[in-house]
C-alpha cells in the first residue's frame, strides 16, 4: 500500500512538473521567483528557461525512471515486510545526511559572513562600506550617524559623506535646513542618498540648484518604503514651506518592506498600517534561515499590497502637509518594460504621480553597480521637468 501511494505521488509530482514547465510564463516567474519581482538584467530571462527545462527534466525522470521502480517494488510478494528494516535504515541515513549537510552549511555561512548579530545589535542589510555611516535605531532599524563626515574610497574616488545634526546627508555636517525656506524633500535609499557620489553630483543637490529651492535629503542606504515614510513623517512638521517630496522607488524595496529582522510597518486585516516589532527567535539566529528568507527563489505576493499601501500613505502624508508628491522609478534598459506590471499594481490604482527614467546601463560605479555621476543628469532632468509643470 505504501509503495502504491508512493507511485501515485510520483505520478502526480511528475505530471505537475511537466504542467508547470508548459504553463509558467515570464510574468509569473518574475513575480514569484526573481528577488526584485522584475527582470532587471538581460541574463535573467535565461533563468526562466533553465527553470522550465529543469522542471520538465525532473518530471520526466519521475515518470520514466522512478515510477517503474516503485511499481516493481509494489508487485513483490512480502516486500513491505522484508524491507521494513531496510526502509527504516534508509530514512535514518537520509536524516543523518541532511543534518550533517545543514550543520555544515550553517558553519560555512558563519565562517564567510560571521555569526548573526544579537537581537539588540545593529542589523546588517547594508553594504560594509555603508556601516561606518549608520547606527542602530529602535524605531527605524538604522539611521545615518548624525553630525559626522565620513571619507570613503569608492570606485577609485575619494568621497566626502557629510551628515548633519538631523541625520540627513547635506553639503556639510554643520548645514541644516531653514524651516522658513521653500524646500524640496527627497526620500529613498542608497541611490537617492548619493552612494559613491559627492554632494554636488547627487540628483537632489542638482534639482535644488536648478529650481532655486532648498533641499532636504532624508534617504538612507538599504531603506524600505516604510522607513522612508516614517522619516518623512518626522521631518515634514519641522518644515513650514515644503514644496514637493520626491520619492525614488526601486524594486528592491519590495523585498525590504517585508524584512522581519527589523521593526517595520505591516498591514492589519482591515488594510491599515500597523507597527510590527522585529523577530529575533531561535530560527532567526540561523544564517541558513537568513539565506532562505532573502535569497531562495519563491516568494508570495504579500509585499505588493503592503507596498501599495505604503506608497498611498506617503502621498497622503505629503498632500496633508501642503506639498506635492512625486514618485520616480529608474530603469537601466531604455527599451525594457520589465516593471510595467509593477506600475500597474503599485501606482496606477491610486493614480500616484510617477516619472519613469531610462538610464544607460554603462552609467554604473565599477565597484558595486550603483548609478554614477552621469546617471544623475537624466534623473535631474526628469524631476525638474515634472516639478516645473503646473
Amino acid at each position: 500500500m505504501r509503495a502504491r501511494a508512493a507511485e501515485i505521488a510520483c505520478v502526480g509530482a511528475g505530471m505537475g512538473l511537466l504542467l508547470a514547465a508548459a504553463l509558467v510564463n515570464a510574468r509569473w516567474f518574475e513575480r514569484h521567483f526573481l528577488r526584485y519581482y522584475a527582470f532587471t538584467d538581460s541574463s535573467e530571462p535565461k533563468l526562466l528557461v533553465l527553470a522550465r527545462v529543469g522542471a520538465a527534466a525532473l518530471g520526466i525522470f519521475l515518470l520514466v525512471v522512478v515510477r517503474p521502480r516503485l511499481r516493481r517494488r509494489a508487485g513483490r510478494r512480502g516486500a513491505a515486510r522484508r524491507s521494513a528494516r531496510r526502509l527504516a535504515s534508509m530514512w535514518l541515513r537520509i536524516a543523518l545526511a541532511l543534518a550533517v549537510a545543514l550543520g555544515t552549511s550553517e558553519l560555512a555561512l558563519r565562517w564567510h559572513y560571521g555569526p548573526p548579530p544579537p537581537p539588540d545589535a545593529f542589523p546588517l542589510p547594508l553594504d560594509p562600506r555603508d556601516l561606518p555611516l549608520a547606527q542602530h535605531d529602535l524605531r527605524l532599524g538604522w539611521v545615518l550617524t548624525r553630525s559626522r563626515t565620513t571619507v570613503q574610497s569608492i570606485s577609485g574616488r575619494t568621497i566626502h559623506f557629510a551628515v548633519n545634526a538631523d541625520g540627513d546627508r547635506a553639503r556639510t555636517q554643520d548645514e541644516k535646513p531653514d524651516p522658513e525656506r521653500p524646500t524640496v524633500v527627497f526620500t529613498g535609499e542608497s541611490i537617492a542618498v548619493g552612494h559613491g557620489l559627492e554632494w554636488d553630483e547627487t540628483y537632489p543637490a542638482q534639482v535644488g540648484a536648478r529650481l532655486g529651492l532648498q533641499v532636504q535629503n532624508l534617504a538612507v542606504p538599504a531603506y524600505g518604503t516604510d522607513q522612508s515614510l516614517l522619516r518623512l513623517s518626522d521631518a515634514l512638521p519641522r518644515l513650514h514651506r515644503p514644496v514637493a517630496v520626491v520619492n525614488l522607488f526601486v524594486a528592491a524595496q519590495l523585498e525590504r518592506n517585508v524584512w522581519d529582522f527589523r521593526p517595520r510597518l505591516g498591514l492589519a486585516r482591515d488594510g491599515t498600517l500597523v507597527s510590527l516589532p522585529s523577530k529575533s527567535g531561535l530560527l532567526h539566529r540561523l544564517r541558513l534561515y537568513g539565506l532562505l528568507r532573502g535569497e531562495m527563489p519563491y516568494h508570495d505576493d504579500s509585499a505588493l499590497p503592503l507596498t501599495r499601501a505604503l506608497l498611498r500613505a506617503t502621498a497622503a502624508r505629503v498632500r496633508g502637509a501642503g506639498a506635492r508628491p512625486l514618485f520616480v522609478m529608474m530603469r537601466w534598459r531604455p527599451s525594457a518594460e520589465f516593471e510595467d506590471w509593477l506600475v500597474g499594481v503599485l501606482f496606477e490604482p491610486d493614480r500616484l504621480p510617477l516619472v519613469r527614467v531610462d538610464i544607460d546601463p554603462a552609467f554604473r560605479l565599477p565597484a558595486d553597480g550603483h548609478p554614477d555621476a552621469r546617471a544623475m543628469r537624466p534623473l535631474t532632468d526628469a524631476i525638474v521637468g515634472a516639478l516645473s509643470q503646473n
